[in-house]
Protein backbone atom coordinates (compact mmCIF):
# COMPACT_ATOMS: atom_id res chain seq x y z
CA UNK A 1 0.00 0.00 0.00
CA UNK A 2 1.11 3.35 -1.27
CA UNK A 3 0.72 6.39 1.24
CA UNK A 4 -1.57 9.34 0.35
CA UNK A 5 0.67 11.93 -0.32
CA UNK A 6 2.48 10.01 -3.30
CA UNK A 7 1.41 10.26 -6.84
CA UNK A 8 4.38 9.14 -8.17
CA UNK A 9 4.45 5.55 -7.32
CA UNK A 10 1.70 3.52 -9.00
CA UNK A 11 -0.31 1.11 -7.33
CA UNK A 12 -0.46 -2.72 -8.46
CA UNK A 13 -2.93 -3.72 -6.18
CA UNK A 14 -5.90 -1.56 -6.95
CA UNK A 15 -5.26 -1.40 -10.78
CA UNK A 16 -5.42 -5.41 -10.91
CA UNK A 17 -2.59 -7.14 -12.22
CA UNK A 18 -2.01 -8.10 -15.73
CA UNK A 19 -1.81 -11.73 -17.38
CA UNK A 20 1.00 -13.48 -18.14
CA UNK A 21 2.11 -13.22 -22.09
CA UNK A 22 0.35 -11.18 -24.76
CA UNK A 23 -2.61 -9.90 -24.36
CA UNK A 24 -5.54 -10.97 -26.02
CA UNK A 25 -7.15 -9.46 -29.02
CA UNK A 26 -10.87 -8.60 -28.35
CA UNK A 27 -11.73 -9.95 -31.75
CA UNK A 28 -9.20 -13.11 -31.60
CA UNK A 29 -10.49 -16.60 -33.67
CA UNK A 30 -10.25 -20.05 -31.34
CA UNK A 31 -8.20 -22.49 -33.01
CA UNK A 32 -11.11 -24.33 -34.31
CA UNK A 33 -12.13 -20.79 -35.69
CA UNK A 34 -8.81 -20.96 -37.04
CA UNK A 35 -8.92 -24.49 -38.68
CA UNK A 36 -12.44 -23.95 -40.46
CA UNK A 37 -11.32 -21.33 -42.01
CA UNK A 38 -8.31 -22.76 -43.42
CA UNK A 39 -9.77 -25.73 -44.98
CA UNK A 40 -12.40 -23.60 -46.51
CA UNK A 41 -9.76 -21.68 -47.74
CA UNK A 42 -7.90 -24.83 -49.19
CA UNK A 43 -11.24 -25.95 -50.43
CA UNK A 44 -11.38 -22.93 -52.54
CA UNK A 45 -8.20 -22.90 -54.41
CA UNK A 46 -8.17 -24.00 -57.85
CA UNK A 47 -6.70 -27.63 -58.61
CA UNK A 48 -3.36 -26.51 -60.17
CA UNK A 49 -2.71 -24.57 -56.75
CA UNK A 50 -2.68 -27.81 -54.60
CA UNK A 51 0.20 -29.38 -53.44
CA UNK A 52 0.82 -32.45 -53.93
CA UNK A 53 -1.74 -33.57 -56.04
CA UNK A 54 -1.68 -34.48 -60.20
CA UNK A 55 -3.80 -31.81 -61.77
CA UNK A 56 -4.68 -31.64 -65.27
CA UNK A 57 -2.70 -28.58 -66.00
CA UNK A 58 0.47 -30.46 -65.53
CA UNK A 59 1.95 -32.10 -67.77
CA UNK A 60 5.31 -33.80 -68.96
CA UNK A 61 6.58 -30.72 -71.11
CA UNK A 62 5.87 -28.64 -67.61
CA UNK A 63 9.05 -26.42 -66.79
CA UNK A 64 9.70 -28.05 -63.65
CA UNK A 65 9.69 -31.36 -65.00
CA UNK A 66 12.06 -30.35 -67.89
CA UNK A 67 14.52 -28.76 -65.53
CA UNK A 68 14.71 -31.78 -63.42
CA UNK A 69 14.96 -33.93 -66.15
CA UNK A 70 18.01 -31.79 -67.66
CA UNK A 71 19.65 -31.91 -63.98
CA UNK A 72 19.35 -35.35 -63.96
CA UNK A 73 21.12 -35.53 -67.47
CA UNK A 74 24.11 -33.39 -66.40
CA UNK A 75 24.26 -35.36 -63.56
CA UNK A 76 24.44 -38.20 -65.51
CA UNK A 77 27.15 -37.19 -67.57
CA UNK A 78 29.05 -35.84 -64.75
CA UNK A 79 28.95 -38.98 -63.07
CA UNK A 80 29.87 -41.25 -66.63
CA UNK A 81 32.85 -38.96 -66.50
CA UNK A 82 33.48 -39.78 -62.99
CA UNK A 83 33.84 -43.22 -63.55
CA UNK A 84 36.13 -43.16 -66.48
CA UNK A 85 38.51 -41.34 -64.68
CA UNK A 86 38.31 -43.11 -61.57
CA UNK A 87 39.20 -46.51 -63.98
CA UNK A 88 42.07 -44.47 -65.83
CA UNK A 89 43.28 -43.99 -62.66
CA UNK A 90 42.83 -47.22 -61.08
CA UNK A 91 44.80 -48.53 -64.71
CA UNK A 92 47.47 -46.10 -63.26
CA UNK A 93 48.04 -47.70 -60.59
CA UNK A 94 48.19 -51.06 -61.32
CA UNK A 95 51.11 -50.02 -63.84
CA UNK A 96 52.54 -48.36 -60.98
CA UNK A 97 52.96 -51.48 -59.21
CA UNK A 98 53.78 -53.85 -61.77
CA UNK A 99 56.40 -51.78 -62.53
CA UNK A 100 57.65 -51.24 -58.55
CA UNK A 101 57.38 -55.38 -58.20
CA UNK A 102 60.08 -55.34 -61.25
CA UNK A 103 62.46 -53.16 -59.61
CA UNK A 104 62.18 -54.25 -56.27
CA UNK A 105 61.38 -57.85 -56.37
CA UNK A 106 58.83 -57.67 -53.72
CA UNK A 107 55.17 -58.36 -54.62
CA UNK A 108 53.52 -55.53 -53.56
CA UNK A 109 49.56 -56.14 -53.03
CA UNK A 110 46.64 -53.30 -53.41
CA UNK A 111 47.27 -52.37 -50.34
CA UNK A 112 50.74 -51.33 -50.60
CA UNK A 113 52.06 -54.32 -48.01
CA UNK A 114 54.19 -56.58 -48.99
CA UNK A 115 53.12 -60.09 -49.70
CA UNK A 116 55.75 -62.07 -49.57
CA UNK A 117 58.34 -63.14 -46.80
CA UNK A 118 59.19 -60.95 -44.48
CA UNK A 119 62.79 -60.28 -44.33
CA UNK A 120 65.40 -61.58 -41.94
CA UNK A 121 63.04 -64.92 -41.55
CA UNK A 122 64.29 -68.17 -42.39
Amino acid sequence: MKQPEDCKTVDFLESGQRGRGRPRRPDALSGADRAKRYREKRKSRPASIKRDAVTENSSPTSPSRGMLESRAMLLNAENCRLSEALQEALDKIAVLEKALMQASGINVTRHGKSAGKKPGRG
